[in-house]
């Protein structure tokens, strides 16, 4: 049994991107399993709680969501989903709100081109900017010293 929490390790920026890089997975690995449960091998684009979803929008989705959950382990390969799934989520509701749902993949539905957007410029900012300290307060990142322990209490040595 696990009797201590985790250490942090790495500076509050490495830790940002990794923990962005889980959300986006789950978030988008969420979305699509759902999508796939909903609309089956029907072949039709259901509405999957809100949200407009065809079923190879579904299978994508998931897809990157597995990627996303896999390479949240290090930051540098948190960084590389970031930039990449973020491109892809961004282009691919601008794409949609361009070409106003041009196909079911590409769908101008509301809900489901905010979903995009927001998770793929929110992706795209945590991997290129700075970790505003807004965003640092809201996690509560411990600062971890420079060979990656935690600080102990006043005193005493890191352990």
């Amino acid at each position: 049994m696990i009797t201590e929490p985790p250490k942090a390790t790495g500076t509050r920026r490495e830790r940002s991107m990794i923990g962005a890089a889980r959300i986006v997975g789950c978030v988008v690995g969420f979305a699509g399993l759902i999508g796939l449960l909903r609309t089956g091998s029907t072949g039709e684009t259901k509405d999957v709680a809100t949200l407009l979803v065809a079923p190879a929008t579904a299978v994508v989705w998931f897809v990157l969501g597995l990627v996303g959950i896999a390479l949240s382990v290090e930051a540098t390969r948190a960084r590389f989903f970031l930039i990449g799934a973020g491109a892809l989520l961004t282009l691919w509701g601008l794409v949609g709100l361009v070409t106003q749902g041009a196909s079911d993949v590409l769908t101008n539905d509301p809900s489901t081109v905010a979903l995009l957007l927001v998770l793929g410029v929110g992706a795209l900012a945590v991997a290129f900017g700075p970790t505003p300290d807004f965003v640092e307060k809201a996690l509560a990142l411990p600062a971890a010293d420079a060979d990656g322990t935690e600080p102990g209490p006043e005193g005493a040595p890191p352990s």
